[in-house]
């Protein structure tokens, strides 16, 4: 049975990292397709500004904050307090004025973490247009190849579907949000 030939064309973009470097792949969707994937080098430095920016709009909890909201909620399950409070007895007091002491320095500890990606939520380049556009469009540039913005400028609106596997060190990127105008 043979495929009909359409007017749209899908492509697909593959990362994945070394030490110093991300690499990436294109290939065309193409049943049967004689045209060989490209290949490409990212050197990781170049992104570490433009991801840093990215992860300090997004809102959500960076890496660091997950492992650190991880470490105050073990610390938390750890915090007992005494089963039982007789007055008198010195230290089943104090031990109770500690643990309810601890537990609220951490409770304070976990809300600082969450207001933190909450604000983010408000601010920064995700919030205002021209700061989005300008963080995509140099993102767009180191991260979508040549290749592909080219191909991407010369095809009508909506005729090519990408498909995009960015490995770990890129997966929060949201890929979604680009359109062929804010990669060049």
């Amino acid at each position: 049975m043979e495929v009909p030939r359409t007017s749209r064309r899908a492509w697909w973009l593959g990362f994945w990292q070394t030490a110093e470097h991300v690499h990436w792949w294109l290939s065309p969707d193409e049943p049967g397709g004689t045209e060989p994937p490209e290949v490409g080098t990212i050197p990781r430095d170049r992104l570490t500004g433009p991801l840093t920016a990215l992860e300090s709009a997004l809102p959500g909890l960076t890496p660091g904050e997950r492992a650190s909201l991880a470490d105050v909620d073990q610390r938390l399950a750890r915090t007992v307090l005494p089963a039982t409070s007789v007055p008198g007895v010195g230290d089943v007091v104090e031990s109770t004025a500690t643990a309810i002491a601890d537990r609220i320095e951490l409770l304070a500890r976990r809300a600082a973490l969450l207001d933190g990606a909450a604000r983010r939520a408000w601010s920064g380049a995700m919030v205002d247009p021209a700061a989005n556009l300008a963080l995509f469009r140099e993102l767009g540039a180191l991260l979508l190849p040549t290749a592909l913005r080219s191909r991407l400028e010369r095809s009508e609106p909506g005729s090519t579907t990408i498909v995009i596997a960015p490995g770990p060190g890129l997966s929060t990127v949201p890929w979604n949000c680009w359109s062929s105008t804010t990669a060049t």
